[in-house]
Protein backbone atom coordinates (compact mmCIF):
# COMPACT_ATOMS: atom_id res chain seq x y z
CA UNK A 1 0.00 0.00 0.00
CA UNK A 2 2.79 2.50 1.08
CA UNK A 3 4.72 2.24 -2.27
CA UNK A 4 7.55 -0.06 -0.86
CA UNK A 5 9.94 -2.42 -2.29
CA UNK A 6 11.14 -5.72 -0.60
CA UNK A 7 14.54 -4.34 -0.44
CA UNK A 8 13.81 -1.26 1.96
CA UNK A 9 14.69 -2.59 5.20
CA UNK A 10 13.36 -2.57 8.53
CA UNK A 11 15.90 -0.75 11.03
CA UNK A 12 15.62 -1.63 14.76
CA UNK A 13 18.35 0.08 17.19
CA UNK A 14 19.95 -1.82 19.78
CA UNK A 15 22.41 -0.94 23.12
CA UNK A 16 23.17 -4.04 24.44
CA UNK A 17 19.88 -4.10 26.80
CA UNK A 18 17.84 -6.86 27.29
CA UNK A 19 15.22 -4.54 25.89
CA UNK A 20 16.95 -3.79 22.99
CA UNK A 21 17.62 -7.56 21.85
CA UNK A 22 14.23 -8.21 22.03
CA UNK A 23 13.03 -5.32 20.15
CA UNK A 24 15.06 -6.55 17.77
CA UNK A 25 13.77 -10.21 17.42
CA UNK A 26 10.39 -8.59 17.20
CA UNK A 27 11.54 -5.96 14.37
CA UNK A 28 12.80 -9.66 13.09
CA UNK A 29 9.39 -11.24 12.91
CA UNK A 30 8.19 -8.18 11.45
CA UNK A 31 10.83 -8.29 8.60
CA UNK A 32 10.26 -12.36 7.67
CA UNK A 33 6.79 -11.13 7.09
CA UNK A 34 7.59 -8.70 4.86
CA UNK A 35 10.09 -10.21 2.99
CA UNK A 36 12.55 -7.68 3.78
CA UNK A 37 16.42 -7.20 5.11
CA UNK A 38 16.49 -6.42 8.53
CA UNK A 39 19.66 -3.50 9.50
CA UNK A 40 20.78 -3.68 13.43
CA UNK A 41 21.81 -0.84 14.34
CA UNK A 42 24.23 0.77 16.75
CA UNK A 43 25.80 3.92 17.69
CA UNK A 44 29.26 4.48 18.99
CA UNK A 45 29.79 7.57 21.46
CA UNK A 46 32.94 9.92 20.11
CA UNK A 47 35.14 10.28 22.82
CA UNK A 48 36.09 13.10 24.97
CA UNK A 49 38.80 15.13 23.41
CA UNK A 50 42.23 16.01 25.00
CA UNK A 51 45.43 17.12 24.02
CA UNK A 52 49.16 16.47 23.74
CA UNK A 53 50.59 13.17 22.63
CA UNK A 54 49.95 11.06 25.21
CA UNK A 55 46.05 12.36 25.16
CA UNK A 56 46.25 11.33 21.68
CA UNK A 57 47.44 7.31 22.35
CA UNK A 58 44.84 7.37 24.69
CA UNK A 59 42.09 8.76 22.42
CA UNK A 60 43.01 5.46 20.30
CA UNK A 61 43.21 3.07 22.78
CA UNK A 62 39.68 4.46 23.80
CA UNK A 63 38.40 4.57 20.70
CA UNK A 64 39.04 1.33 19.85
CA UNK A 65 37.17 0.05 22.82
CA UNK A 66 34.39 1.39 22.15
CA UNK A 67 34.40 0.16 18.32
CA UNK A 68 34.92 -3.40 19.70
CA UNK A 69 31.86 -2.92 22.22
CA UNK A 70 29.94 -2.05 19.27
CA UNK A 71 30.65 -4.82 17.74
CA UNK A 72 30.43 -7.20 20.14
CA UNK A 73 26.59 -5.57 20.43
CA UNK A 74 25.47 -5.95 16.86
CA UNK A 75 26.55 -9.42 16.70
CA UNK A 76 25.25 -10.26 19.70
CA UNK A 77 21.89 -8.74 18.65
CA UNK A 78 22.23 -10.46 15.23
CA UNK A 79 22.68 -13.86 16.36
CA UNK A 80 19.83 -13.75 18.93
CA UNK A 81 17.44 -12.88 15.41
CA UNK A 82 19.40 -16.25 13.58
CA UNK A 83 18.24 -18.69 16.26
CA UNK A 84 14.93 -16.92 15.61
CA UNK A 85 14.81 -15.72 12.37
CA UNK A 86 17.34 -18.35 9.96
CA UNK A 87 16.63 -17.31 6.76
CA UNK A 88 16.05 -13.84 7.31
CA UNK A 89 18.57 -11.76 5.99
CA UNK A 90 20.49 -9.50 8.41
CA UNK A 91 22.79 -6.65 8.02
CA UNK A 92 24.27 -5.20 11.02
CA UNK A 93 25.15 -0.72 11.39
CA UNK A 94 28.14 0.41 13.59
CA UNK A 95 28.10 4.40 12.99
CA UNK A 96 30.50 7.26 15.07
CA UNK A 97 28.32 9.57 17.09
CA UNK A 98 24.78 9.99 18.48
CA UNK A 99 22.02 7.11 17.84
CA UNK A 100 19.44 9.79 17.08
CA UNK A 101 21.33 11.00 14.27
CA UNK A 102 22.62 7.57 12.90
CA UNK A 103 18.86 6.73 13.38
CA UNK A 104 17.28 9.67 11.02
CA UNK A 105 19.76 8.47 8.65
CA UNK A 106 18.66 5.42 8.04
CA UNK A 107 15.30 6.01 8.02
CA UNK A 108 15.69 7.92 5.33
CA UNK A 109 15.56 4.57 3.21
CA UNK A 110 13.98 2.46 5.66
CA UNK A 111 10.20 0.29 5.77
CA UNK A 112 10.16 0.56 9.35
CA UNK A 113 12.44 2.10 12.57
CA UNK A 114 11.70 0.14 15.58
CA UNK A 115 13.22 1.51 18.85
CA UNK A 116 13.43 -0.08 22.38
CA UNK A 117 12.10 1.97 25.05
CA UNK A 118 11.61 1.49 28.77
CA UNK A 119 8.01 1.99 29.98
CA UNK A 120 8.42 5.34 32.50
CA UNK A 121 7.85 4.16 36.41
CA UNK A 122 5.02 5.25 38.32
CA UNK A 123 4.90 8.85 38.99
CA UNK A 124 7.13 9.94 36.14
CA UNK A 125 6.80 11.08 32.15
CA UNK A 126 10.12 10.50 31.02
CA UNK A 127 10.96 9.20 27.69
CA UNK A 128 13.99 8.50 26.44
CA UNK A 129 15.73 10.93 24.13
CA UNK A 130 16.31 8.86 21.60
CA UNK A 131 13.04 7.58 21.24
CA UNK A 132 11.19 10.70 21.16
CA UNK A 133 14.14 11.83 18.62
CA UNK A 134 13.13 9.37 16.36
CA UNK A 135 9.07 9.82 16.76
CA UNK A 136 9.85 13.11 16.22
CA UNK A 137 12.60 13.12 13.29
CA UNK A 138 12.45 9.83 11.36
CA UNK A 139 11.20 9.95 7.66
CA UNK A 140 9.39 6.87 8.01
CA UNK A 141 6.94 5.28 10.52
CA UNK A 142 8.33 4.44 13.90
CA UNK A 143 7.40 1.36 16.31
CA UNK A 144 8.77 2.05 19.94
CA UNK A 145 8.85 -1.27 21.61
CA UNK A 146 7.80 -1.51 25.14
CA UNK A 147 9.49 -3.49 27.91
CA UNK A 148 6.04 -5.22 29.28
CA UNK A 149 7.27 -8.65 28.38
CA UNK A 150 5.05 -8.42 25.24
CA UNK A 151 5.14 -11.85 23.14
CA UNK A 152 6.57 -12.17 19.91
CA UNK A 153 4.03 -11.75 16.98
CA UNK A 154 3.45 -14.98 16.73
CA UNK A 155 1.36 -14.69 19.62
CA UNK A 156 -0.51 -11.00 18.49
CA UNK A 157 -4.24 -10.89 19.58
CA UNK A 158 -4.98 -7.68 17.58
CA UNK A 159 -4.18 -4.29 16.43
CA UNK A 160 -5.47 -1.48 17.62
CA UNK A 161 -5.96 2.07 15.38
CA UNK A 162 -6.47 5.11 16.37
CA UNK A 163 -8.83 7.31 13.69
CA UNK A 164 -9.72 10.38 13.40
CA UNK A 165 -11.16 11.24 9.97
CA UNK A 166 -8.48 13.27 9.25
CA UNK A 167 -5.23 12.75 7.00
CA UNK A 168 -3.34 12.28 10.08
CA UNK A 169 -4.92 9.45 11.31
CA UNK A 170 -5.34 8.04 7.54
CA UNK A 171 -1.20 6.55 7.22
CA UNK A 172 -2.03 4.95 10.52
CA UNK A 173 -5.28 3.61 9.38
CA UNK A 174 -3.39 2.25 6.36
CA UNK A 175 -0.56 0.96 8.21
CA UNK A 176 -2.55 -1.06 11.05
CA UNK A 177 -4.69 -3.03 8.16
CA UNK A 178 -1.80 -4.30 6.12
CA UNK A 179 -0.04 -5.20 9.82
CA UNK A 180 -3.48 -7.02 10.53
CA UNK A 181 -3.52 -8.50 7.11
CA UNK A 182 -0.23 -9.27 7.29
CA UNK A 183 -0.40 -11.87 10.49
CA UNK A 184 -3.68 -12.84 10.63
CA UNK A 185 -5.13 -11.24 13.40
CA UNK A 186 -7.78 -8.64 14.06
CA UNK A 187 -8.35 -5.12 13.96
CA UNK A 188 -9.95 -2.81 16.60
CA UNK A 189 -10.50 1.14 15.16
CA UNK A 190 -10.89 3.03 17.80
CA UNK A 191 -12.63 6.75 17.63
CA UNK A 192 -13.23 9.12 20.43
CA UNK A 193 -15.00 12.76 20.93
CA UNK A 194 -15.84 15.26 24.08
CA UNK A 195 -18.86 16.49 24.31
CA UNK A 196 -20.05 19.82 22.86
CA UNK A 197 -23.04 21.80 21.94
CA UNK A 198 -24.55 19.04 19.74
CA UNK A 199 -25.23 16.61 22.25
CA UNK A 200 -26.86 13.38 21.42
CA UNK A 201 -26.57 14.04 17.96
CA UNK A 202 -22.89 13.79 18.37
CA UNK A 203 -22.96 10.21 19.02
CA UNK A 204 -24.49 9.45 14.92
CA UNK A 205 -22.00 12.29 13.44
CA UNK A 206 -19.06 10.78 15.49
CA UNK A 207 -19.82 7.15 14.34
CA UNK A 208 -19.71 8.21 11.01
CA UNK A 209 -16.51 9.21 10.78
CA UNK A 210 -15.00 5.71 11.18
CA UNK A 211 -17.88 4.34 8.74
CA UNK A 212 -16.31 7.05 6.16
CA UNK A 213 -12.52 6.31 7.38
CA UNK A 214 -12.76 2.68 7.02
CA UNK A 215 -14.75 1.76 4.28
CA UNK A 216 -11.88 1.76 1.12
CA UNK A 217 -9.82 -0.18 3.51
CA UNK A 218 -12.52 -2.89 4.23
CA UNK A 219 -12.49 -3.27 0.39
CA UNK A 220 -8.86 -2.97 0.20
CA UNK A 221 -8.42 -5.19 2.83
CA UNK A 222 -11.30 -7.90 2.99
CA UNK A 223 -9.26 -10.71 4.93
CA UNK A 224 -9.06 -8.06 8.05
CA UNK A 225 -11.58 -8.60 10.60
CA UNK A 226 -12.66 -5.41 11.81
CA UNK A 227 -14.18 -4.10 15.26
CA UNK A 228 -15.00 -0.48 15.82
CA UNK A 229 -15.15 1.55 18.75
CA UNK A 230 -16.89 4.42 19.26
CA UNK A 231 -17.17 6.34 22.58
CA UNK A 232 -17.41 9.99 24.44
CA UNK A 233 -14.25 9.85 25.82
CA UNK A 234 -10.63 11.30 25.57
CA UNK A 235 -8.98 9.80 22.57
CA UNK A 236 -5.14 9.12 24.23
CA UNK A 237 -7.20 7.49 27.50
CA UNK A 238 -9.69 5.15 25.10
CA UNK A 239 -6.42 4.05 22.93
CA UNK A 240 -4.34 3.65 26.21
CA UNK A 241 -7.33 1.18 28.02
CA UNK A 242 -7.54 -0.78 24.74
CA UNK A 243 -3.74 -1.24 24.15
CA UNK A 244 -3.47 -3.22 27.43
CA UNK A 245 -4.97 -6.25 25.52
CA UNK A 246 -3.39 -5.31 22.10
CA UNK A 247 0.06 -6.32 20.66
CA UNK A 248 0.15 -2.98 18.75
CA UNK A 249 -1.48 0.63 18.54
CA UNK A 250 -1.02 2.79 15.44
CA UNK A 251 -1.70 6.01 15.86
CA UNK A 252 -1.05 8.84 13.61
CA UNK A 253 0.81 12.97 14.72
CA UNK A 254 2.02 15.88 14.09
CA UNK A 255 5.33 14.70 14.99
CA UNK A 256 8.66 17.42 15.50
CA UNK A 257 6.99 20.61 17.25
CA UNK A 258 3.69 19.07 18.81
CA UNK A 259 5.99 16.65 20.40
CA UNK A 260 8.55 18.46 21.84
CA UNK A 261 6.71 20.72 24.60
CA UNK A 262 4.73 19.72 27.34
CA UNK A 263 1.98 17.90 24.85
CA UNK A 264 -0.60 17.61 27.61
CA UNK A 265 -3.61 16.44 25.95
CA UNK A 266 -1.32 15.27 22.79
CA UNK A 267 -2.24 11.49 22.09
CA UNK A 268 0.87 10.55 20.89
CA UNK A 269 2.71 12.00 23.56
CA UNK A 270 0.46 10.07 25.98
CA UNK A 271 0.19 6.72 24.32
CA UNK A 272 4.29 7.36 24.32
CA UNK A 273 4.11 7.55 28.30
CA UNK A 274 1.16 4.96 29.01
CA UNK A 275 0.69 2.48 25.50
CA UNK A 276 0.98 -1.32 27.45
CA UNK A 277 2.27 -2.53 24.21
CA UNK A 278 4.17 -2.10 21.08
CA UNK A 279 3.51 1.58 19.76
CA UNK A 280 3.10 2.26 15.98
CA UNK A 281 3.50 6.56 15.23
CA UNK A 282 2.85 7.14 11.87
CA UNK A 283 3.29 11.06 10.73
CA UNK A 284 2.60 12.77 7.16
CA UNK A 285 6.12 14.42 7.16
CA UNK A 286 7.89 10.68 7.56
CA UNK A 287 8.17 11.08 3.37
CA UNK A 288 10.03 7.65 2.32
CA UNK A 289 13.39 8.08 0.69
CA UNK A 290 15.32 5.60 -1.48
CA UNK A 291 18.42 8.19 -1.80
CA UNK A 292 21.89 7.31 -0.12
CA UNK A 293 22.47 9.02 3.52
CA UNK A 294 25.74 10.60 4.24
CA UNK A 295 27.05 12.59 7.56
CA UNK A 296 28.28 9.92 9.58
CA UNK A 297 30.75 7.46 9.28
CA UNK A 298 29.70 3.92 9.53
CA UNK A 299 30.11 0.23 8.37
CA UNK A 300 27.88 -2.12 7.56
CA UNK A 301 28.05 -6.09 8.57
CA UNK A 302 25.97 -8.88 7.11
Amino acid sequence: MNGFTSAQPIVVGVDGSDLSEAAARWAAEVAQRWDAPLIIAHAVPEPVYAYGDAAVVIYAEVFKSLHHDARKIVDLARRAVRRQSPDLVVRTHVAHGQPDRMLLELSESARLLVVGSKVPSHGTTHVGSTALHAVNRAKCPVVIWRDEGAPLLEDIERVVVGVDGSGLSEGAVGWAFEFASLFGIPLVAAHAWTRNSQGAATASAESAVLTDCLTSWREKYPDVEVTTVAEEAHPANLLAELSRGARLVAVGSHGYGRLRGPLLGSTSQYLLRHAACPLLICRPEAAHSTQETAGSRAEFGT
